[in-house]
């Protein structure tokens, strides 16, 4: 039979919660989650049955849905909403073994796997064994398909991979070469399971993404006509909830911007992202790519992320205009103002928070001189802007910028960053760290830009709630909460956004991120590696040149 090339999703049990049988298994799939995979699976793929996979009728981008281990959850919550949507699946019986779960009814031990229908809903006989009892046999299954014989279906299970590994390079080419496009086991909520058993996780042994064959939405008209593509950071940590969390924001109520390119930049060296992260980015049409070696600035500094990240978007977006978007955001409406008009280069936020300079008030007049100077601009040029009710000299804030592609503007980016840094200029504070959004004023001189409204960003940390300078929320289509939800401030900026947008508060409040529980030797290199760069910032910090 000549190989067919498709790909097929291997579901277990569909419930509201985990049983007491699959607790920790990352196996279960809420019906309503199931039914959102049907609606984008029936909107991007073509669903098909076994039997026209084995008969060579596949059309392009095909799909198989099974269930495995026989799981009477499938046949009561998943097949009548496989019915409602006209998508047939194929259910698989647990055939060896003491199994405690309900089952599907199936023939016995053939290998052949004749079936019987349940229901109306034939179940074939699964092949595989158990590992041990309380444990499940495999976390990754991989199919081979024969042709018919005699008109029964055939299916034989290749090599199980048990639940505490992840398939390898050498595995997955070797299917490759056989025909095969191997799909993971929970595409509901994790890539990687925790064996119950042994209390190993398998998070750290997802090396790369590109070992995977996952399922992508076709580009489609509002891909091809994308005006932007936003750029973001993305690494271990509390990063990985950020960027969901934004990205989620933005395919919700992003308006003409929603479906925009996404790029996640991994800007340094750590412990690899949760399986869990980069199946939700996946799912949201996020690119996930390291930058590469030498881009990175001050590997040490958190910013130094950005200056990476900007040249990678720059060399990998296909669109005429990028996006800068800081992770610590959500859109609360369509932000239209970022995109750049015909003859403009840049989109820049200002921000009267030091080091601006005010008509009355120049007290970091030397420090920017100073950075001017080394830069190759004038201070003398930086213009006066009004903002906000207040009048001072361009200080902008880096949570979001956009620039057009091939000005230029990302590779003097992350030279200026390296070149500021080096310099070991500071403000007479002794803050050096901010040098990812003072680099933007005298970049924009020389470029056409235009200055971007409270309303396009509202940048609103828990200082201004300190403070009493909080902005009102009215009208803001990107919210900059960067610290706002953490601390005694959260039910402030939580009220501000119910009392100005209730239906993006209503969708806020209904947010839940799933995230894998890390494993020890992860957890373990991000923190000796926070306090190996924690040395290194404060060291530094120790030896900047203070400019009164």
């Amino acid at each position: 039979m000549e190989s067919i090339i498709t790909k097929m999703l291997f579901y277990h049990d569909v419930e509201e919660r985990e049983t007491d049988y699959t607790r920790g298994l990352a196996c279960t799939t809420p019906p309503s989650r199931f039914r959102d995979h049907l609606t984008w699976l029936s909107r991007h793929y073509n669903v098909t049955s076994l039997e026209a996979l084995l008969s060579g009728k596949v059309a392009d981008r095909a799909v198989v849905i099974t269930f495995d281990e026989g799981y009477h959850s499938a046949y009561r919550n998943a097949y009548p909403l496989l019915r409602e949507f006209g998508i047939p699946a194929v259910p698989y019986r647990y055939r060896r073994g003491r199994w405690r779960e309900p089952q599907l009814a199936a023939d016995g031990d053939r290998q052949d796997a004749s079936r019987r229908p349940v229901g109306g809903w034939p179940v074939c006989a699964n092949g595989s064994g158990r590992a041990g009892q309380g444990e499940t046999a495999r976390a990754i299954v991989l199919i081979e398909t024969e042709a018919p014989q005699a008109g029964d279906c055939v299916m034989r299970c290749l090599p199980i991979v048990p639940i505490w590994r992840l398939i390898d390079a050498r595995t997955y080419r070797n299917l490759r070469q056989r025909g095969l496009s191997p799909w993971l086991l929970t595409p509901a909520r994790r890539l990687a399971c925790r064996n119950p058993v042994r209390q190993r996780s398998s998070g750290s042994a997802l090396r790369s993404p590109s070992m995977f064959d996952p399922l992508q939405p076709p580009a489609g008209p509002k891909a091809a006509s994308a005006v932007t593509t936003g750029v973001c950071c993305v690494e271990f940590g509390r990063l990985e909830e950020q960027t969901i969390l934004m990205v989620r924001s933005l395919r919700a109520f992003g308006g003409a911007l929603a479906d925009m390119p996404v790029i996640a930049v991994i800007g340094r060296s750590g412990a690899a992202l949760r399986a869990s992260t980069r199946l939700e980015l996946d799912r949201l049409g996020v690119r996930i790519v390291r930058a590469a070696a030498g881009t990175n600035p001050a590997s040490w500094l958190n910013y130094g992320n950005k200056a990476a990240a900007v040249v990678t978007a720059e060399a990998l977006a296909d669109t005429d205009q990028i996006t800068w978007l800081d992770s610590d955001m959500v859109f609360m409406g369509n932000p239209a103002g970022i995109v750049l008009a015909d003859g403009e280069d840049l989109a820049i936020a200002p921000i009267d928070n030091p080091p601006a300079i005010y008509p009355d008030d120049d007290a970091h007049a030397g420090y920017w001189r100073r950075v001017c100077s080394l830069l190759g601009t004038s201070f003398d040029d930086v213009p006066w802007v009004d903002f906000n009710g207040k009048t001072f000299r361009l200080n902008c804030n880096s949570g979001v910028f956009t620039w057009r592609r091939g000005s230029g503007f990302a590779e003097r980016y992350n030279r200026a960053f390296a070149r500021l840094l080096g310099s070991r200029l500071a403000q007479k504070t002794g803050e050096f760290f901010t040098i990812d959004q003072v680099i933007l004023t005298p970049l924009a001189q020389g470029l056409t830009w235009k200055m971007l409204t409270m309303q396009d960003h509202a940048f609103s940390p828990s200082a201004f709630f300190a403070y009493g300078t909080a902005p009102a929320l009215d009208g803001v289509r990107i919210l900059h909460y960067s610290t706002a939800f953490n601390g005694p401030f959260r039910s402030d900026i939580e009220r501000r956004i119910a009392d100005a947008n209730p239906a993006f508060s209503q969708w806020l409040k209904a947010q839940h991120i799933e995230s894998d529980q890390a494993s020890w030797g992860a957890r373990a290199l991000a923190k000796a590696l926070k306090t190996y760069r924690g040395l290194r910032y404060r060291a530094f910090a120790r030896l900047v040149d203070r400019v009164d």
